[in-house]
């Protein structure tokens, strides 16, 4: 049996290395962090061995410890969709981090809160995050972003949305000034609802009344500020809101109310995530559409035209590297797209009696047959 040296009382007294007093100290704060109605994100669920040293990285093992511990990212969305954005299975900033080196479990944990189209719903699980605490917001859309904006002047915020300059989100692209960063789905002097209902008349030439599906909660689509006003001169625009999901069939009734003879929306993360049931809606109703992202060409859309939003989500992987690092949001440009890609189906053409000119077809990124 060991006997204790007589000079220590008990084994209490026995002095431990300063590792284990180190990981001792972010398991507690760790678990100081789970509150009893806590519901765990996903792949972060409490496993038997879960809180391990090896889970907890020994000192200067990795660059993304803060103060000893894991960094803890938020992720908020107003949609599931809007959290795998494009075609991707998975959350494009994450796969970002995962390039650059970082790995969930071992270098950041993810918190994961999504509003399941219900815009109402936002304020409460930002909040949720901001009292966790987290050390990044990571947010996609102009009404996330909004009420991340409104949770915390001081949580680094990275986003993706259309203007955050002209929402009063930052001072300026190049200088933010704030706690928020990140990238923009426009680029300097681009006309998106312009490009749309050009595109529209090459390929509808007689189609006069326009339906605009677009959410209620985003000013920045309202048909003023979307569209120009010259654009708008040899048509008239059917703009139809709604403020959450359960709103898409009232929107429907309208546009059908209407007579709309051609189809197209604002790219907000609440009409995004109803692609598949717009696409299915034209097509039944026979009318051509223009959409912002290429998931609707893939669901028996028309045509769609707008930054890759898988790749321009990716990007901000590389501004929460930097915050991690020591950053400050205030001094880190939002980055613009540099590409926008347009998407046609030929089979929703043939489909729909429609026939695309030769000159939209060799401008084509991607052609669906």
């Amino acid at each position: 049996m060991k006997r204790w040296p007589k000079k220590l009382a008990s084994p209490s007294c026995v002095r431990l290395p300063t590792f284990f007093h180190e990981t001792l100290s972010r398991v507690t704060e760790r678990l100081w962090h789970f509150p009893s109605n806590r519901v765990f994100s996903d792949r972060e669920a409490l496993t038997p061995g879960r809180l391990t040293l090896g889970t907890l990285t020994a000192p200067g093992s990795g660059q993304v410890q803060q103060a000893g511990r894991l960094v803890r990212l938020g992720r908020l969305s107003l949609a599931e969709l809007d959290a795998q954005p494009g075609r991707a299975s998975t959350d494009a900033i994450l796969d970002g981090l995962r390039d650059l080196g970082y790995e969930q479990g071992r270098d950041y944990f993810l918190e994961r809160r999504d509003a399941g189209g219900n815009p109402a719903r936002l304020h409460e699980l930002v909040m949720d995050l901001v009292r966790l605490p987290v050390d990044v917001l990571l947010v996609t859309g102009v009404t996330a972003t909004m009420a991340a904006h409104r949770a915390t002047k001081t949580i680094p915020i990275v986003c993706m949305m259309g203007d955050p300059v002209g929402r009063g989100f930052v001072k300026s692209l190049a200088r933010p000034g704030g706690n928020i960063t990140g990238v923009t789905l426009t680029s300097g002097g681009s006309d998106i609802g312009g490009k749309f209902l050009q595109l529209l008349h090459e390929v509808a030439p007689t189609a006069f009344r326009i339906g605009f599906l677009r959410s209620a909660n985003n000013p920045a689509t309202a048909p003023t500020v979307f569209f120009p006003a010259a654009s708008l001169s040899a048509i008239q625009l059917v703009p139809v809101e709604m403020r959450d999901a359960s709103g898409l069939d009232q929107a429907f009734d309208a546009l059908i109310r209407a007579k709309v003879q051609a189809l197209t929306s604002d790219g907000d993360p609440l009409t995004d995530a109803q692609f598949r049931r717009i696409a299915e809606f034209a097509m039944k109703r026979r009318l051509p559409g223009m959409y912002p992202r290429r998931q609707f060409v893939d669901a028996g859309g028309l045509m769609s035209y707008g930054p890759n939003l898988y790749d321009t989500w990716k990007r901000a992987a590389l501004h929460v590297d930097k915050i991690i690092k020591g950053a400050k949001p205030a001094d880190l440009p939002v980055e613009q797209p540099t590409k926008f890609e347009l998407a046609i189906n030929v089979k929703t053409a043939n489909a729909l009696g429609v026939t695309i000119p030769q000159s939209i077809l060799v401008r084509a990124d991607e052609i669906v047959q």
